[in-house]
């Protein structure tokens, strides 16, 4: 699950959707036992873009 959070992240990023709007969709869906986990995972996907500066992609 993980991985399609990160994407969801990420994904974030191309749509009009608030960050809170995304965040609560995630809890949503996600058991409360890996909700941190995946929320930080989130979070990642959200800022890849800051963390990669500089980096071209295809």
């Amino acid at each position: 699950m993980f991985f399609s959070v990160i994407l969801i992240g990420v994904l974030s990023n191309f749509f009009p959707i608030d960050t809170d709007d995304w965040i609560r969709s995630v809890k949503e869906v996600v058991p409360n036992k890996i909700l941190d986990l995946n929320l930080k995972v989130f979070n990642l996907g959200k800022n890849f873009k800051n963390n990669f500066k500089g980096v071209k992609c295809l």
